[in-house]
């Protein structure tokens, strides 16, 4: 119960970050073992600037975010997400 706690404090904390692009990635069953989804902040110019112990443990524990952009961890460009996002306003997938 504890650890679902903190996981969605972790999760409140990343949606609330201002001027931030949340991108969460909902792994298959066991793709990654028995691991949550993977929640990135992520801002407008395409920094991370945080992330969930999940989507951390997924990047090899990394402490630092300064080193670590958008198009380091996807293959599209954040002007991509930028334009979907401005379309509608609302979340997509």
């Amino acid at each position: 119960m504890l650890e679902t706690c903190a996981r969605n404090i972790q999760k409140s904390l990343i949606l609330n970050l201002r001027d931030t692009f949340v991108i969460e990635i909902i792994p298959s069953s066991g793709q990654f073992g028995d691991i949550t989804n993977l929640l990135f902040g992520i801002s407008p110019d395409g920094k991370m600037n945080g992330c969930n112990e999940a989507a951390s443990t997924f990047l090899s524990h990394q402490s630092r975010f300064d080193d670590i952009w958008f198009d380091n961890l996807f293959s599209s460009d954040i002007s991509m997400v930028k334009a979907k996002r401005a379309a509608t306003g609302d979340p997509f997938y």
